[in-house]
């Protein structure tokens, strides 16, 4: 856990608790990767974030931002079916704290720094159309699958 996850919320206040953030030098990098054209692999910035944060886990990369951050959306706009179990997977995994999944301040701080550096691995993949799209993308989930899985120890009391 950074200094910058371990106040509540990962020191957002109120509304910025709801917001989610990337690098404003890299909002290009998330914006190739997502969004809707012939060229990029997934279908949305939101996507990409969420893959750039899984990548950055599998990799160990928990940047911190550098210079300002760029807004890209609102907590809403993650899938409570897939998207926030993952985000809470981390977030547990990061901080041995399962009580952290009622923070979502605390998880966005701690997902965001993970696909911050997720997103440097994820710019090394040039894509010039689809198809090299889907095989960087295919190269990034095979390089993630010998990676650290996310692992969350639970003690059991047997007294």
């Amino acid at each position: 856990m950074t200094d910058s996850d371990s106040a509540q919320g990962g020191g957002r206040s109120g509304a910025d608790q709801e917001r989610f953030y990337v690098q404003g030098d890299k909002h290009h990098i998330f914006q190739a990767w997502g969004k809707d054209d012939e060229t990029a692999a997934l279908p949305t910035l939101k996507d990409a974030f969420v893959f750039a944060a899984a990548v950055g886990y599998a990799n160990g990369r928990r940047v911190p931002f550098a210079g300002r951050r760029q807004h890209v959306g609102f907590w809403r706009a993650f899938t409570a079916q897939e998207d926030v179990p993952l985000f809470q997977a981390l977030a547990i995994a990061e901080t041995g704290d399962p009580a952290v999944v009622a923070d979502t301040g605390r998880i966005l701080a701690i997902v965001e720094q993970y696909a911050n550096g997720g997103i440097d691995i994820m710019d090394t993949y040039r894509r010039g159309d689809r198809d090299a799209t889907v095989v960087a993308l295919a190269a990034l989930v095979s390089e993630a699958g010998d990676a650290r899985p996310i692992v969350v120890a639970r003690s059991l009391d047997q007294s």
